[in-house]
């Protein structure tokens, strides 16, 4: 299975009805009170539901990664996140690991969170990275929303947007 099949599988688990029964994610109850809809307000709602995580939860990072639950409900952000930005900002995405991404960042760091990573217009992001952070970092410093904001303000600077599509011609073939 290929990054962006990967992608769309871990989306459809975010979809209301499959959220409900994807008992192979954690904190699905807290995820069930986010509208998925790929805005960035459901940016804002993740940023609160992994507050409130941070604040309860007892759980190292060391061993949150053992859970694989745990670790779809990081994945499965990331894609959010990731897929999310482009679709906003209008700009191209593609999912990669991290070996492609590490061709662009030779001393990238093995972990989790940059395993699966994007290019989003011309940057190289890794969304997880920023989900983690929000809850397991000692003092966090981005926040999805903030992150999605910044991102799509760096790329618009670049003009790195997808052009609108051309419209279809009228008439015959």
């Amino acid at each position: 299975m290929d990054r962006h099949q990967q992608a769309e599988a871990y989306l459809a688990m975010l979809a209301p009805a499959q959220l409900a029964q994807a008992e192979s994610l954690a904190f699905r109850s807290q995820l069930q009170r986010i509208p998925f809809d790929y805005s960035l307000a459901s940016l804002g709602r993740i940023d609160d539901v992994l507050r409130a995580l941070r604040a309860t939860m007892k759980l190292p990072y060391g061993a949150f990664l053992e859970k694989q639950a745990a670790v779809n409900f990081l994945v499965a952000l990331n894609f959010y996140l990731g897929t999310t930005i482009a679709r906003t900002g209008q700009f191209a995405l593609k999912w990669v690991d991290h070996a492609e991404a590490a061709q662009a960042i030779p001393d990238l760091p093995r972990r989790l969170e940059t395993d699966v990573g994007c290019v989003i217009g011309n940057l190289v992001v890794f969304p997880a990275g920023v989900v983690a952070e929000m809850l397991f970092d000692p003092q966090p410093q981005r926040t999805c929303l903030a992150f999605a904001q910044h991102t799509i303000s760096r790329l618009t600077e670049r003009g790195q947007r997808l052009p609108e599509p051309l419209s279809r011609p009228v008439g015959e073939p």
